[in-house]
């Protein structure tokens, strides 16, 4: 109802590789999604805002098979507030998983720079 309910410290998208801006909607609800980058990045509650899927939600991205073992998801961390990404929006892992139980598929989703 236009009423702020909570905020949160995130990491957009870095200058070369921006985060779009504009009116969006979660298109699609993924538990872990895996990028395919060169780099297999894993994204845990990934939550796609752009119709093609490829901008999203998400946890901090991580390599490997467990992400406290991975020396980039623990880097990670210390980017949240940083435009560091390729242009997805990262969130702590308690603060992702919060949204992604919160968000359906339509919900609406507003990103100014």
């Amino acid at each position: 109802n236009g009423q702020v309910v909570k905020t949160y410290n995130i990491s957009s998208g870095k200058a070369l590789t921006p985060t779009p801006t504009g009116q969006f909607q979660i298109y699609e609800k993924q538990k872990l999604r895996i990028s395919s980058q060169a780099v297999p990045y894993r994204m845990p509650n990934y939550m796609a805002f752009t119709s093609n899927e490829a901008f999203g939600l998400h946890g901090l991205p991580y390599l490997g098979s467990i992400k406290e073992e991975s020396a980039y998801w623990r880097e990670a961390r210390s980017h949240i507030g940083i435009p560091v990404s390729h242009g997805c929006i990262r969130f702590l892992p308690e603060e992702a998983a919060e949204i992604y139980e919160w968000a359906e598929v339509g919900t609406k989703v507003k990103i100014e720079a």
